[in-house]
């Protein structure tokens, strides 16, 4: 028997010749089906899609003003017993049965009190009386009532099981918990800061103080992660904090002493001052509040003539044993032009205005650098002079 093959060269064909009838042997050849080697990685094992819905019914991700949501109001902190849920409560599974934004606090309680530092702050705010609450503040983090001695944190606009279904969103809520505890504690030893200091001295405080914020919840996070709570971490990393978690973790493996002397954290917090968007964002919202204090002030001087200092630098930094990470460093903040200089141009000029209306007097509008030349051009008995 043969055959001509054309899968060769064209023009070139190819002859195979086989030895005897080959056509007999293939009919009496049997095909057996071997089924213990048949693959059945291609074949669809549910022949339905699978369901996405979670336990329970579905879950609703934003707020609504319409439809009836489990609200709570502001929480005592004193109220929360977080060592109790701490013990009874697996925080790697709590989120996923959130009900209510009580879970939710109690939640965010629970892991501030893994940490040795945001623990001690915690339990300073529970001492002051201190309530919490969520609320819709437009991305902005956090925000404190002075007048009811609220922390309000912003809950993205989303109900509480899905902040139990959302990584980001829930720890993004922790992170702000966590400056806004350690915002409380600034407020506490720095009650006259814009009472006693000129407008640029304020500038630089509020610096330092969002700088050490932004520091303190890298070193929550750090703790967190040494408790287990790896995903926190990762998420600091990938955050808008993410290079001053970097500069910390590049820090602490190329000195791991640092972590005990503070140096650690000194090269985190000068790290924050690395991203002019950041800078300029603490500018702004801090040149608005003096805008705001100038008009409540009706004319009498709002703010104060001391310059910062460098103890008082150092004491932004003091950590909850009374030991200052930043010492020595004070004089070098107040001086060094990365800390210091104004990047944007129009923060540059806002300061500016807000220096040249502490400087004059203004008599019936008009603005006079020398109170007494103003007291010359309209007796001080015909009109109200105001300094």
């Amino acid at each position: 028997m043969s055959f001509v093959s054309r899968s060769g060269t064209v023009g070139r064909p190819k002859e195979f010749i086989l030895a005897g009838d080959a056509s007999a042997s293939l009919r009496n050849t049997g095909f057996e089906e071997l089924k213990d080697v048949k693959s059945t990685r291609f074949e669809r094992k549910n022949q339905h899609r699978k369901s996405r819905r979670a336990d329970g019914g579905d879950i609703a991700p934003y707020r609504s003003v319409s439809r009836e949501e489990v609200l709570c109001n502001p929480v005592l902190l004193g109220n929360v017993k977080f060592d109790h849920i701490r013990s009874f409560q697996n925080l790697e599974a709590y989120p996923h049965v959130f009900e209510s934004d009580l879970d939710v606090l109690q939640w965010a309680c629970a892991m501030t009190g893994e940490s040795p530092t945001a623990r001690m702050l915690l339990k300073e705010a529970q001492e002051d009386g201190w309530a919490i609450a969520l609320d819709d503040l437009s991305q902005d983090g956090y925000a404190i009532d002075a007048e009811t001695q609220s922390v309000l944190i912003d809950h993205f606009g989303m109900t509480a099981p899905a902040i139990g279904k959302s990584a980001h969103f829930r720890h993004a809520m922790l992170v702000n918990f966590i400056k806004a505890l350690r915002q409380l504690w600034h407020d506490r030893r720095n009650t006259n800061m814009y009472a006693s200091h000129r407008p640029d001295a304020i500038i630089q405080l509020e610096r330092a103080r969002a700088a050490d914020c932004e520091t303190i919840a890298i070193l929550a996070g750090w703790e967190l992660r040494a408790a287990g709570h790896s995903d926190f971490w990762r998420y600091l990393i990938g955050s808008s904090i993410g290079d001053m978690a970097i500069a910390f973790t590049q820090k602490n493996e190329t000195d791991p002493t640092g972590f005990y002397d503070g140096s650690v954290l000194t090269r985190t917090f000068c790290e924050w001052y690395a991203d002019e968007t950041r800078v300029g964002a603490t500018d702004t919202a801090t040149l608005e509040y003096m805008d705001e204090l100038m008009a409540d002030a009706n004319g009498k001087p709002a703010f104060g003539k001391n310059s910062v200092s460098s103890a008082a630098v150092e004491r932004l930094s003091a950590l909850p044993k009374d030991r200052a990470y930043l010492e020595g460093m004070g004089n070098n903040i107040c001086v060094d032009p990365h800390f210091v200089r104004m990047r944007d141009t129009i923060n540059e000029a806002h300061l500016s205005q807000i220096i040249y209306d502490t400087q004059v007097v203004r008599v019936e509008g008009v603005p006079f650098r020398d109170p007494r030349l103003a007291r010359l051009i309209f007796p001080e008995n015909k009109v109200k002079v105001t300094e």
